[in-house]
């Protein structure tokens, strides 16, 4: 059973789920949830996009990561992760 707000987009049978933060201001128990729910959808061969702040959580679902860092001096740098 998929969580509610995702159920009503899925039905639709998308090949790409883009989600941006699915997991901001949920308890913890809820997160894990989620990226149950996400990597559910991926093993079923769908192409997710999930814009994450929980860096090692999205990673550990991904094929591919980019995680941007913005530092004090205000530069950024991309880190590029592929499993």
């Amino acid at each position: 059973m998929l969580w509610k707000p995702f159920e009503s987009k899925y039905k639709a049978n998308p090949t790409l789920l883009m989600m941006d933060e699915p997991s901001l201001g949920l308890a913890p128990m809820l997160v894990q949830e989620i990226f149950n729910i996400i990597k559910a959808i991926h093993s079923e061969g769908k192409t997710v996009l999930l814009i994450e702040q929980n860096a090692r959580a999205a990673l550990q679902l991904a094929d591919y990561g980019y995680v941007l860092e913005l530092f004090l001096s205000n530069s950024v740098v991309l880190q590029v992760h592929e499993s």
